[in-house]
Order: structure tokens, then sequence, then C-alpha cells
């Protein structure tokens, strides 16, 4: 079969007859236009300030002296990306579970310290336990 200009057209690797030459219509390779903003490249300058969700990681670990260990580098940089919002909704929703996930095994088995809510909670289970 031949095209309109002439060239022969060879057979597809699909299997679909063409209808053009590769001359005329070339075989695409590469996606048209450019990459989307998710797939590029994002540089974040190591100064850059920490958004809410590092800020409270930060503060939740450093409470209990988890902030140098392993789980509490994986919250911060889950926390970190996060901050970032190059995700896309279904991303983000399992982002936010795998930090949740971090987050409770970097705080497990960690001892905070004791703020006036402990202190209130504590007298109510004395008083509680006084006129039991």
């Amino acid at each position: 079969m031949r095209c309109k200009c002439g060239n022969v057209i060879e057979p597809s690797a699909t299997g679909r007859p063409r209808k053009w030459c590769t001359d005329c219509r070339p075989v695409r390779t590469t996606v048209k236009g450019d990459q989307p903003a998710a797939l590029a490249a994002v540089v974040v300058p190591p100064d850059a300030e920490p958004g809410p969700l590092e800020r409270a990681a930060l503060a939740e670990l450093g409470a209990v002296d988890r902030v140098e260990t392993l789980a509490g580098a994986a919250v911060l940089d889950l926390a970190r990306s996060l901050d970032q919002g190059l995700h896309t909704g279904s991303q983000r929703a399992a982002l936010h579970a795998r930090l949740l996930d971090a987050r409770r095994v970097a705080l497990e088995g960690a001892s905070r310290k004791a703020d006036s809510v402990d202190e209130l909670q504590q007298r109510r289970r004395a008083l509680r336990g006084r006129t039991a």
C-alpha cells in the first residue's frame, strides 16, 4: 500500500494498518509537551523555612528526644514532602497515612514530659479513687 506522497507504507508494530507513511506521520516515541509539574525535579534550598507539618513533627519529636532517630528522620522527611505541596490528592492521602504510621513508630515507648493537662488528669484520677 502507498501513502498519498507516494512512499510505501510499512506495517506498524501494533498490527493496526497505517494510513500514512513514516515520513508523513512519524511514529511518536516521546510524550508531547513538557513534563507535568509533579514529575519535574524540585530543588528545595536547605535553609528553607519548615512548613506547618514539619514544625509540628519537630515539636512532637523534640519533646520526647526522638528527632535524631531513624524513625524521627522518616517522620520529618514525610512532613517536609507534604509541606512542599507537589502531590496529587491521592498521593497526599497516602503520604498522610504513612506519616501517621511513622509518627506512631517514632513515639512508641517514649515518655513525654508531663504538662498542666496531665497534672489535672492525675488529680481527677486520684479524686475518683478516693470517693469510689
